[in-house]
Formats: C-alpha cells, structure tokens, sequence
C-alpha cells in the first residue's frame, strides 16, 4: 500500500476517532447520571497530577422517578343562575320613583351582596335606565373609583334638588287611589264660610277636606256615568301627586316631568307620565282642581281622542269638578247661574257665539282665549246634560269616542245630525234664562300637560279697541310704526292666521336650489332667528284685560316676531319702549333658553341645499300659523321645465321647538326625480307651471288652503319666460305683468279668494329671484303675500 494511503486512512481513522468522542462527550453531557454510593470518589485531579489515569467508568442511566399520583380535579364553581327582574305593570311616573330609589340605594350602600346588586342591575336593566351599565360593573367588581365618583356625581343630579326618589313623599296608597304629599305639603283644611275678602264663586270655591275614601268615591261617581277607567287593575292606581306650592309644582314638572307648565296653571294630567299633579294654591280649592283633572285620566284611559276636543274636555272637567262632595254628579248651582249670568251680559255687550263654529275649535284656538272659552264649555255642556234629548246625544258622542271613533266622525253621527240653527236658539234661550252678571267666575285654567304649547302668553298693552270683532285695532298699526322707526324690521309679509285645510308648496327644482347658499353676505344668524321666532311668535297670543274680563286680540304678526327677535338680540328695553307693551322677565328667559335648543342652527342652515332650507321655513310657517297639526293635508309640487306632484298626510310631530315628523319632511325626504341638472342655457324655471299646477292642487277643498311658492331665481322658460342671458327688460317686465293677471283669474275661478273659506298664496323669493317680476301679484291677488330674503337677510 502506498505511504500516501496510509496516511490518508490513519487521517480519516482519527478524524472518526475525535467525532466519537465528541458525540460520546456530548451524550455523557447530558446523560450522566449522579454519583452513586458504591462508586469511586477518588480525586481524579489528583491522580492526574500524579501521573495516573484513572479508571473509565461505565456508562449507566439512572431508573426514572415515578410518577406522582394524579390528583382529583377541583369540583367546578357553582353557577348562579339568575332570573332576569320583570317589571310588572307600572306608570311612568313610578317607574321614575322606582329608578331614583335604586339608584340612591345604588350610591349611598356600603357592602351590597351580590344578590342586591343583581336585583338592582336588572331592575333598571327593565327601566331602560342610562345607570344600568354602572350597577353591572359593580355586579362583575369592574368598577373603578373613576366610575364611582362619575356614578355618585350623576346619580345626585338626576335625583336631587328636587328629590324624585320615594322620601321625598308621603304616600297613602288605596287599590284605585294613591295620593303623593310632596314635600311637606298639606291639604287646606274644610272651610264652612268663606274667609275675608274671597268671592264664592267668583275668586274660587270653598275649600273641602278629603282622604283617599273621598277620591275613590269621587271617581267611583265619575265612573258610573262615564265608564270605569280600570284604575287599580294590574297595581296601577290613579297617582295624585299634590306639592305645597306652584312654585314646586312648575319646577317639579320642568326639572323632572320635561313639562313646561304656564304659570296660571291650577293643574295637570299628564298622558305620558300618568300622573295627575296639582299644586295647593290660595286662590283655587284644591279638591275641585283635583277632580278637575281626575275626569281627564279617565279620559285618557277610556278615549284618548277626547282630550283633543277642548269643548268637551275642558266643559265636562269644568262641570264636574264643581260637583259636590255627595252621591251623585250635580253641579253646583251657585256656580251654574254665576256662569251663565256672565255670559249672557257678554252677549249683551256683543259677543258673536256660534255654536257650530265653537264645537269646530282646536286646541290651540281654544286655549288662546281660556277665559272665554272655558266659560262657554262649562255652559254648553250644563245646557246639554239638562236637556234630555241633548244629554243622549252627549253621551252617545262620547261612548263612540271611547270604541275608537274619531272626534269628526263621532260629532257627525251624533251632534251633526242636529238642526245647528235650532240648537243655537235654544242654547241662547238657557243662557237668556239667567240674570245678568258683571264679574266673570273663576275656572281651573289647566290645559293639556302634552299640550302646552298651544297655550298663549299674556303680553299686557294700551291700545285701543279694536271697531269690530276679529279685526286688528288702529292702534297696532301706530305700534308698527314705532317699532320700524326703532328699527325694528316690520317690513316682513304678513303672514296669514287661520284655520287651513290643506298645505300645497310649490318648490322651484331648478339645478342652483340642490345647492348651497354661498353668498358672502348672507346673514344665516338672521335666518336662524327667523325660523324660530316663526314658531315661537306664532304661539303667543296678545290678551286685553278689562274690568269686564279678558279677551285674545288680533295682533299684526310683525309685532309678534319683532318682539321675540328682540329677545334673541337683547333688544327688550327698545321693543318695551316703542311698542308701549310689557313683555315679562318669564317671556325673555323662555325665548332665550327655548332658542338654546333650536336645531337650526346657522352653521346648521350653512351647510344644506336651498331646498332643504325651503322645506323647513314651509314647516316654520305652517306649524303655528293655522294648518291642522292633527293631520295636516300636503302637497309638495317640484317644478322647473315639468312638474312633480307628491303628496302626504299625516300630524306634525314636535320636541320643544324643534321639528321630529311632519308631512312635509316625509314629502322631502323622499328621492327628488324632478331636478334639471346644470347647463340648461339659463332655461329652467317656468313660473306659469307652478303657479297653474298649485291652483290645480288647491281648487276643489272644502276648506282653506294655505299656498306656498319658492323660487331662487327668474322667470326663464315657459309662455312668461325668458332666458336669463341677454333677455329684453321691458318684455320680461311685461309678460310678468300678465302672468299675474291671468294668475289672479285663475285663482279667482278655483274660488280660492271665496270669502267664507278664504286661501292664502305666500311666495319667497331666495336670493335670486328678489326684483323680478313676483311683485306683480299682490296686486291681483289680495291674498297673495311676498318675502323677498335679500331684504332681510343680506348684510349691508
């Protein structure tokens, strides 16, 4: 063999040798096992050092320890099944009672049990409760002192000053009554005479004891004529709440209940919340307000309907809360001659009392003139249930209503089928029946608690007389007059009052009003007080106080909406001093905190189409300027080159003064088919279509018809049209002159401009279309109005 191989295999021999080891070295590394008894303990090192090598050891592993024993699995935790809390039967009222009460214990316990924490977690988990979240961290224990301290800080507000919860009453409950003494408050003790300087019945009643004994049998009495409310059935008993002042009463309600009560308010029944409230008050007797509005619980439990038919309402509240405290309903005779003695010298004086006419009032028209209207209800029902044919049809009226017929219906199966002529004269000849009386007695003044924003604010003034019923006094016409020189914008169109069947809004489609108001100088502020003060001046109502009582007045809208712009601007002391009219520290606060939550804003108004702000000035019009809020009749007409009819009916929806539903809305909120797109050559508009297609929507009702038109810009297509570019002045002058006489023959053969059921037409003119040619027709049509924005919202 070569000396090379050699090498070569010893080489590789070796290289075999050193990787054993290494793998060996690595093995016994790792798997060597500890040092025995029996083995060797001599010192390696030692004998190294003497020269010696010492044994090799066998390689050996050591037996594995044995395994512990499994132990057991810990039985599982018990789970806790938990029945979620169900509310039984309960007003709003309670379920509010019911959630302070949780709440504060919630706050104020110092070791709850999880048990209490469960309950009170899904208790308000059934009160829908914003506080239910917080009783579910302290349940799982996930609550921090963050949560803690925020919970402790909103439970006091929301339940304190005033208190809601239970300790803030004392309670004397009965199966069908419950009667609430609210802080401290104390029934007036029974009067045998009246105390010095107090007229019966003309200031109010005498005073009467009672006890839940006592409200039971009045309902009781109620019932028997009127039905049973099934009060006390399912643990819902009829809640009196009485607090010991109207100051409480008002605070309680606007803090806790979200009610804005009047301040002449004697008391309430609230639908909503199921309660009655009612304030102790010197000037009223208690036990008559209370039955007062104990018949109208009954009402909302047996037909709700009949609470929007104020006549019958407030007439038969009115009639038995001056009821004795004895078997039986009668009302008090002393009361009886005092009210139509009243009447009869109003009459006299030359009332104008329709009967026909005063059953047909709205709420709002109604509450507008209490003092009057409260008078006549009482009468008119005294007049009915005295005469027995009458008394038939009275009731039959109302047990219709309570099997879910309509108020309309029901008086026309009922009351419709009388001789109205010979029901006036009859009528008249029962209040002729009576002697005379100078001084008004005194009705409980309340209003529905859902309603108050149909009630009027008494603004005091000197003016003289209006010369003839329903007509504005001379004397406003100085007042305007004033107001302008103070400077004071009287120059608004005069929007038109009444009671309007139907809403038809013509709305230009043309491509500029899908888009945004983007002029510079545009005063949106302006625009915002605007539309709200549309609304809130359309609810007030002027009141002239006589030594003879009280009477509503005609008031130019201009003052209206001037006098709540001057409170938007802290103008009061000027408006006060022009006008020579007192408006209250109560009004001003009112309109300032009410505009605090108008929604539409200026930033609001910025950002929407022209349209939009067209949909929400037709709502600010039409909300409290007449239309039917129970079930307003729309028609919305988009026009430019065609025309798009859409129609809606339905209630406007309110939340202070801020729209939530109307017609209208569902009219716009539906997709738009009718908008030209841009590059129409100055060609989109034709006037004549409109107007021909919104007296075509108009004719033919029963009744009035309120007639809106926007445009934002000229006449520029159609017979009258003419496009905007180059167009000859003279001959768009003209043909606009004739577009508004062949519009006044039109209107005229629809009979809109009928005397005895008079339409109204109330253009606007957006910026745009100020100066071109809308002027023209209130001259041919009296009842055409025009507000031109550039007037008033454009800076100067």
């Amino acid at each position: 063999m070569a000396q090379g191989q050699v090498k070569d295999k010893r080489l590789l021999l070796a290289m075999a040798l050193v990787l054993l080891i290494v793998l060996g070295g690595g093995v016994a590394f790792v798997m060597w096992p500890a040092p025995q008894a029996q083995q060797r303990t001599t010192d390696i090192a030692a004998e190294n050092r003497a020269g010696r090598t010492p044994d090799p050891q066998p390689l050996e592993f050591n037996d594995p320890e044995p395994e512990p024993d499994p132990q057991p699995e810990p039985p599982p935790k018990p789970t806790v099944e938990r029945v979620p809390y169900k509310l039984p039967p309960i007003t709003m009222f309670r379920a509010a009672v019911l959630e302070a009460d949780i709440v504060l214990a919630l706050r104020d316990a110092t070791e709850p049990t999880p048990e209490q924490l469960w309950q009170w977690a899904s208790t308000l988990d059934a009160l829908k409760s914003r506080f239910a979240p917080y009783a579910h961290l302290e349940l799982e224990g996930k609550a921090t002192g963050a949560d803690r301290s925020h919970f402790r800080l909103d439970a006091g507000r929301s339940f304190e000053k005033p208190d809601v919860s239970a300790v803030a009453y004392q309670v004397e409950a009965a199966p069908r009554v419950a009667l609430w003494l609210r802080e401290n408050a104390e029934l007036p003790p029974a009067e045998a005479a009246a105390p010095a300087g107090v007229s019966i019945p003309y200031q109010r009643r005498l005073q009467e004891s009672f006890d839940l004994d006592d409200l039971d049998k009045w309902l009781a009495a109620m019932e028997v004529e009127y039905g049973s409310g099934d009060f006390g059935a399912g643990g819902l008993p009829l809640d009196i709440v009485i607090f010991p002042d109207s100051e409480n009463f008002i605070d309680f309600s606007r803090r806790r209940l979200g009610l804005e009560v009047p301040v002449w308010s004697a008391g309430f029944f609230s639908n909503r919340w199921d309660v009655v409230c009612v304030p102790v008050n010197p000037a009223a007797s208690t036990a008559e307000v209370v039955r007062h509005e104990m018949f109208h619980a009954l009402q909302a439990r047996r037909a709700p309907q009949s609470l929007l038919v104020p006549w019958f309402a407030e007439g038969s509240a009115e009639w038995l809360d001056k009821t004795p405290p004895t078997e039986g309903l009668r009302t008090l005779p002393l009361f009886t001659a005092a009210a139509f003695g009243y009447l009869r010298t109003l009459v006299a004086q030359g009332l104008v009392l329709d009967v026909r006419e005063f059953m047909a009032l709205e709420l709002a028209p109604f509450y507008q003139n209490p003092e009057l209207n409260y008078l006549i209800a009482y009468c008119f029902v005294d007049f009915c249930r005295a005469e027995e044919d009458l008394r038939q049809i009275y009731f039959a009226f109302w047990n219709l209503m309570c099997e879910g017929a309509g108020a309309s219906n029901a008086f026309d199966r009922t009351f419709g089928g009388l001789d109205m002529a010979e029901l006036q004269r009859r009528f008249m000849a029962r209040i002729n029946g009576f002697a005379r009386v100078e001084t008004p007695p005194r009705f409980n003044h309340d209003a529905p608690a859902e309603h108050f924003g149909s009630v009027p604010a008494h603004i005091g003034g000197r003016l003289s007389q209006p010369t003839r019923e329903g007509e504005v006094s001379q004397g406003w016409f100085e007042v305007l007059g004033k107001l302008q020189a103070a400077g004071f914008d009287t120059s608004r169109a005069s929007f038109l009052q009444g009671d309007f069947d139907k809403l038809v809004i013509a709305v230009d489609s043309s491509f500029s009003m899908s888009q945004r108001i983007t002029k510079p100088d545009f005063d949106f502020d302006a625009l915002s007080r605007w539309l709200f003060s549309l609304r809130y001046a359309g609810s007030l109502q002027f009141t002239r106080r006589s030594e003879g009582g009280s009477s509503a007045e005609a008031v130019p809208p201009a003052v209206l909406l001037s006098m709540v712009e001057a409170a938007l601007t802290n103008r009061v002391a000027e408006f006060i001093l022009a006008a020579n009219i007192n408006v209250s520290d109560a009004v001003v606060a009112d309109i300032v905190e009410s505009y605090a939550d108008f929604n539409l804003t200026a930033a609001a108004l910025r950002e929407m189409s022209r349209t939009m702000i067209c949909r929400h000035t037709a709502e600010s019009v039409a909300w409290y300027w007449g239309t039917n809020q129970q079930s307003a009749d729309v028609v919305v007409l988009d026009f430019n080159i065609n025309a798009e009819v859409r129609t809606s009916k339905g209630p406007f929806r309110t939340s202070g003064y801020n729209m939530t539903s109307s017609p209208i809305a569902q009219i716009f909120q539906r997709p738009a088919t009718n908008i030209l797109e841009s590059g129409t050559a100055g060609a989109d508009t034709d006037w004549w279509l409109g107007f021909q297609q919104l007296v075509e929507q108009a004719k033919g009702s029963s009744g009035r018809v309120a007639c809106f038109f926007f445009t934002d810009g000229p006449n520029s297509y159609g017979v009258y049209g003419h496009y905007e570019t180059g167009r000859d002045e003279a001959a768009y002058v003209a043909d606009q002159q004739r577009l508004a006489n062949e519009l006044k023959l039109a209107w005229q053969s629809a009979g809109l401009d009928n005397e005895q059921r008079e339409s109204v037409l109330q253009m606007f003119a957006l910026p745009g279309a100020e100066a071109q040619g809308l002027d023209f027709i209130p001259a041919e049509v009296p009842q055409a109005r025009l507000d031109e924005w550039a007037a008033h919202f454009i800076k100067e």
